[in-house]
């Protein structure tokens, strides 16, 4: 296992790299005119990937599964089940419906098989109903999981950036210090790769 790295620590100094002049990292001689902000488009790359991952988040909060309805006037709200699990239920309760019908069969045939046949038609209907709810929560969680490996992927490749300048340095740690983002630096290699970054600049 990786020894741990305490954030803190780290946070304090790329903090006061943000707010103070640093001696270790002298300005570039000359002007960087002629260079592409490369620091520029990752930024703008890490900040439209966090706005896709954090719509997707929210709508994959919003579809916390629901109560799952049976069709027989009440609904499974058990928020461990599993798809098939919930199928199951649903299944065993029919089956019960099913046997009381029987029970009526010797006092009307037909209305009990047109009973029967009402219960098979809304199984069938409820347990595609179930289908529905789990794909559309499995959906929401997939795209989610999705677009925050996407962000990750570019807050990495932002935070792997080598600085140029003093400058950069700042802009740099600005960004990744805001308080929006205080979620970042914690990530999985982060914080070593902003620290390399800074150190191995050719500045």
């Amino acid at each position: 296992m990786a020894e741990s790295v305490s954030t803190p620590n780290r946070r304090t100094l790329l903090t006061g790299l943000a707010a103070t002049p640093v001696v270790a990292l002298p300005a570039v001689a000359g002007s960087l005119a002629g260079h592409s902000d490369e620091l520029g488009r990752l930024i703008e790359a890490h900040k439209e990937a966090r706005r896709i991952w954090l719509a997707a988040l929210k709508r994959a909060d919003a579809v916390v599964r629901p109560e799952i309805p049976s069709g027989l006037g009440h609904q499974l709200d058990d928020p461990s089940l599993t798809r098939n699990i919930a199928k199951a239920v649903l299944r065993a309760h029919y089956n019960r419906e099913r046997k009381l019908v029987m029970e009526f069969e010797w006092w009307d045939a037909d209305l009990a098989r047109a009973a029967r046949e009402k219960l098979d038609a809304r199984e069938l209907e409820y347990l595609a109903n179930a289908d529905r709810i789990f794909d559309e929560d499995d959906r929401a969680h997939e795209e989610e999981r999705a677009a925050h490996a996407g962000e990750t992927e570019a807050l990495l490749a932002l935070a792997a950036y080598p600085v140029r300048s003093l400058e950069e340095a700042r802009r740099k740690a600005a960004y990744l210090l805001d308080e929006d983002l205080q979620d970042c630096l914690p990530v999985r290699g982060v914080a070593e790769q902003l620290l390399r970054s800074f150190v191995s600049a050719d500045v």
